[in-house]
Parts: C-alpha cells; sequence; structure tokens
C-alpha cells in the first residue's frame, strides 16, 4: 500500500516505487508494492502512478479479464460406482 497521506510524491519518488525496501512511511518495510507489482505483473497486468505534490497519488491497475468456457450441461456426470 502506498500512504503519502495526500501529499503526493515527487518523480524520483515514483521512479523508485516497486524498488526493495524502498518506502514513504516511517514504519514500513518496503515490501508491499513491489510484491504487489509482481502479482499484478505475473497475472499478465500493469501498474500506474499519477502523483501532484500537495494533492495525492491515483494508482491505477488493470488486470486482464478471464472468460471461462460455459459449462455443457448436456453432458453426464461421471459416476464411480465402485463399491
Amino acid at each position: 500500500m502506498i500512504s503519502d497521506t495526500g501529499k503526493g510524491m515527487d518523480s524520483a519518488q515514483i521512479a523508485k516505487l516497486g524498488t526493495l525496501f524502498y518506502t514513504t512511511k516511517s514504519k514500513g518495510t518496503g515490501l508491499g508494492t513491489s510484491v504487489s507489482i509482481k502479482i499484478i505483473e505475473t497475472m499478465g497486468g500493469s501498474i500506474s502512478y499519477k502523483s501532484e505534490r500537495g494533492v495525492g497519488t491515483e494508482v491505477t491497475i488493470i488486470l486482464q479479464s478471464y472468460k471461462q468456457e460455459p459449462f455443457d450441461h448436456t453432458e453426464q456426470p461421471r459416476r464411480n460406482n465402485a463399491i
């Protein structure tokens, strides 16, 4: 989670996002954002940041949609008749 308490981040801070152990929090570990970015990218998604000093930071996450094939209700279920 990115917590800039409504201050916004400058371009140098945004460039460091996702770097291991980099944090803008006083008590953070700097792992949450880097782990989140890795998960998002592994899922084929993307993440972007838009920040304005004195206003705040907007994070946009785009994930691919998943289309599940419709279930074929005409097939008979398999049953194990072993006793």
